[in-house]
């Protein structure tokens, strides 16, 4: 009973995250959610009793999972940039190629309208990001990363920019979200394979 109760969870999540995507939250329906989850939609209803409810189950339950992975330190103060380059990339790729980049733009579209929305979104999503920054930001006292404990939003801003520019602008090439993620890591944070380069050759002479 146990395993089917979370495969019927699991089976409205997948649909509400299809609703949601294609359709945004206010035009979603629950009855759509339910028929195509296979399940009667006042089932649905035993497992979310609103629409904010399902939006924050499928933010909480199917976009989070791969958030921390290739986070690696053995101390709970530092964060090397690499293993935080390797896991933000990694972030960013899970988050274009699995279509959970429509959940965001859910929240950034329409946002204004339902604000409930945005609190769902940060507080699951972007708030843990911004803490990882943070603590990135503060492993050490160098003044490359001043700008990150004043602007610690500056590392996303170019996801999200791209994210709105595939929305809309559909008559230009579409932007790849680890491209543009990976140029503003560089920017921020130094070039890697400049630095790699960089080290060979001082171990070659």
């Amino acid at each position: 009973m146990r395993h089917k109760k979370q495969a019927k969870r699991a089976a409205i999540l997948e649909a509400a995250l299809r609703e949601f995507t294609d359709n945004g939250f206010a035009d979603a329906r629950l009855s759509a959610v339910a028929r195509n989850a296979g399940v009667a939609k006042g089932t649905l209803y035993l497992y979310f009793d609103s629409k904010e409810k399902l939006f924050e189950g499928v933010v909480r339950e199917t976009l989070l999972p791969s958030g921390e992975e290739g986070i690696i330190s053995d101390n709970p103060h530092h964060l090397s940039t690499e293993a935080f380059r390797r896991s933000m990339l990694a972030s960013v790729a899970d988050l274009q190629n699995s279509g959970r980049s429509g959940i965001a733009l859910v929240v950034l579209t329409e946002g204004r309208q339902f604000p409930q929305l945005v609190e769902i979104y940060v507080n699951a999503v972007l708030e843990p990001v911004l803490a990882q920054i943070d603590r990135l930001a503060h492993s050490d006292d160098t003044a490359r990363l001043d700008v990150l404990r004043r602007f610690p939003q500056l590392l996303i801003a170019p996801v999200i920019a791209g994210l709105l520019w595939n929305r809309f602008m559909t008559g230009y090439p579409p932007i790849d979200l680890v491209d543009i993620a990976s140029a503003q890591l560089a920017l921020v944070l130094g070039d890697e394979a400049a630095s790699n380069t960089a080290e060979s050759n001082e171990i070659m002479d």
